[in-house]
């Protein structure tokens, strides 16, 4: 049915028009013409789900749209939304699991299934997968699947974000394939199991209502697709596209050195007392256009909810691979085909039950970074520089005004309530200096607000008092590491915070040359912000003496100053931390890695650096060798390079 992806297979684009009718069951053009079709198709489901979404997660894109075949050609999913993709590795496998575990026979018009068992269907427990089998005249031929974040799903924390969690039952409401409508009708007594569970109930079942709606109109989009151009021209176009996408993986593999390359990806803490480290171990055996990726030797299952299920290693290696070297072709699949995954039980990779998965994507992310360290020294200059990382999952609470203890805000990648941009710094490439405000290279489909939970009574809770780039933060390079984001947030209420992330230890790598990026992490100084002595709130710097009296909330410091210091001690708290009215808490990203020598940097591009704030002056002479005179804060177009000093410092011998 699909495409042989040995060396000796005939290429797509080498087959006659006799060969290519013959395994696809339509002309070329018009499987050309259906692949886009299934892409379109798609996407309207995702923009009308965005558009008419009623919670923020949902219209911040935190789900993934996915076309699937029958079972007959081996689910093959031909078509994926551009939104989070550390949903979309996983979703072929829901979608079969889901149906065939529910009963293929027990299906019908205007069904959906609803499953969201990590142990079956991957990520978390929040990520529901809404499942609508596509059936003409009796026949099923495929299915819409939506993997849709839902605001709460029960369990001890709101919202779910609580990485000490250490079972599935803290975690929260698990639902195996359970039908949530039937002919186009919500069944009144799972909606009853779902909603008894969750703390968000009327705007859930809304989010319900648009899901069914969304599902309902691509359904009629495929089928009026179906009756244009036939049901074997249907299913020739989706094999036909998942066989691109294994085609050029295969030959993306193969343009590599055969041979076998080791790396890892280490995870700081499980967020409980005396945690160890995690390590993420890969060994990749590439030969030809096939590899095996084998993750034995990966650290036990950790005690919190810091694992991923097995079909998220799945995602982790498939979007690792597609980062580095496959990058111009669509997902599907077929991205996977030629790949093999070899797991060991038990371990932060594949957790047996009842570990608790809420923070899969810590794991999945650390995977997509371990096949960084795998592969980079084998690429040469093709190698890029690691991302800053994840920044986590910030959790703020609070109380409501008649004094009940209610979250106030649980966001992705820092603490505060403004999240509308991104800021994750991308590492340095051939390609040019990393971005210093983008999304983690798994979510560079799309730039949209950082995942949230708001209260609507907290709206006016805290507020931004600074935020912007923090200079020499980035990895220095020919071409720079994209520059740490920090963001300072004044509480006007009292709160007790908190801050999850397993990246505060270590720099984060360049590579071809590249030196790492800062260390980031998250302070909170309590109560009066007079007490800076810095026009009320700290320098925009990661060194100073405001950070002496402040309380790292996690970090690696000094333990003195409390100024990063990748030699220093490491903080982190297993508890809330208790911040009273007027506290600030300032979140800094890692910054990224460097790619090439910085030493061979074009001046001019330092000197823009320096004029921008990237860089400050001393970071110019002692990280890139340019000497550089001027006041880059008042007369940012005055600033003069030393041409003498400049050319003795970088012709000077280094270590």
């Amino acid at each position: 049915m699909s495409t042989n992806t040995s060396s000796s297979a005939v290429r797509l684009r080498d087959m006659s028009d006799a060969e290519f009718i013959e395994r696809y069951s339509c002309e070329r053009f018009t499987a050309t013409v259906l692949s886009n079709r299934y892409a379109f198709v798609i996407d309207n489901i995702k923009d009308q789900l965005m558009r008419t979404a009623f919670s923020p997660i949902v219209r911040a894109s935190d789900f993934a749209a996915g076309l699937s075949g029958p079972p007959e050609i081996g689910w093959p999913m031909a078509a994926v939304s551009q939104t989070v993709p550390l949903h979309v590795g996983s979703i072929p496998d829901a979608v079969r699991i889901t149906l065939e575990e529910y009963g293929l026979e027990n299906l019908a018009n205007g069904d959906i299934i609803a499953c969201n068992d990590y142990y079956r269907v991957g990520t978390h427990l929040n990520d529901v997968v809404f499942i609508r089998p596509l059936i003409l005249d009796g026949r099923l031929l495929g299915a819409l699947a939506l993997r849709c974040h839902q605001i709460d799903i029960g369990g001890k924390a709101p919202g779910g974000f609580q990485a000490s969690k250490m079972n599935r039952y803290e975690d929260g409401l698990t639902l195996p394939p359970i039908r949530l409508f039937h002919k186009g009708e919500p069944v009144k007594e799972a909606m009853r199991l779902f909603f008894s569970n969750t703390r968000f109930a009327p705007l859930i079942y809304q989010d319900m209502q648009t899901i069914n709606a969304c599902l309902k109109m691509g359904e009629s989009l495929i089928l009026d697709s179906i009756t244009k151009y036939g049901v074997d021209a249907y299913l020739g176009a989706i094999r036909y596209t998942d066989d691109v996408s294994a085609e050029t993986m295969h030959d993306a593999l193969a343009k590599l050195p055969d041979g076998v390359y080791e790396g890892e990806e280490v995870l700081d803490t499980d967020f409980l007392p005396n945690s160890p480290e995690y390590r993420i171990k890969m060994r990749i055996n590439k030969r030809g256009g096939r590899a095996e990726v084998d993750l034995s030797g990966s650290s036990i299952a950790a005690r919190s909810a810091l694992n991923s299920s097995w079909p998220d290693a799945r995602t982790g290696i498939a979007l690792g691979l597609k980062c580095l070297i496959d990058r111009y072709s669509r997902y599907t699949s077929g991205s996977l085909r030629p790949i093999d995954v070899v797991l060991p039980p038990n371990s932060i990779v594949n957790p047996d039950p009842p570990h608790a998965c809420m923070y899969y994507f810590e794991v999945t992310l650390s995977m997509i970074m371990a096949v960084f360290n795998t592969l980079n020294a084998a690429l040469g200059e093709d190698a890029v520089a690691h991302d800053s990382g994840p920044q986590g999952i910030g959790t703020v609470s609070g109380a409501t005004d008649d004094g009940m203890a209610e979250m106030l805000f649980s966001g992705a990648y820092k603490l505060g309530p403004d999240v509308g941009h991104s800021n994750t710094p991308w590492g340095g490439s051939r390609f040019g200096d990393g971005m210093s405000a983008a999304s983690t290279h798994p979510f560079n489909v799309r730039m949209t607000s950082d995942e949230a939970v708001h209260n609507p009574s907290a709206t006016l809770s805290a507020v931004t008092i600074s935020s912007g780039i923090m200079p020499d933060s980035g990895g220095p390079g020919k071409h720079r590491g994209g520059a740490s984001r920090y963001i300072d947030d004044m509480w006007l209420v009292p709160t007790r915070q908190s801050s999850t992330n397993a990246r505060t230890k270590r720099e984060r790598p360049g590579v071809y040359g590249g030196k790492g990026g800062r260390l980031g992490g998250v302070w909170l100084w309590s109560g009066d912000t007079n007490t800076f002595g810095f026009d009320n709130q700290p320098a925009a710097a990661l060194y100073g003496e405001a950070y002496a009296s402040s309380r790292p909330v996690i970090g690696t410091c000094n333990p003195v100053t409390h100024e990063p210091d990748p030699n220093g001690v490491y903080f982190h708290s297993e508890v809330a931390v208790p911040a009273p009215i007027g506290s600030v808490v300032r979140t800094v990203t890692n910054g990224a890695g460097g790619w090439g020598d910085p030493f061979t940097r074009e001046i001019s591009a330092v000197v823009e650096d320096v004029r921008d704030g990237y860089v400050t002056i001393g970071g110019a002479a002692r990280d890139y060798g340019v000497v550089i005179t001027g006041d880059p804060e008042n007369d940012p177009e005055g600033l003069i390079v030393n041409e003498a000093a400049t050319s003795a410092l970088r012709s000077a011998p280094r270590s």
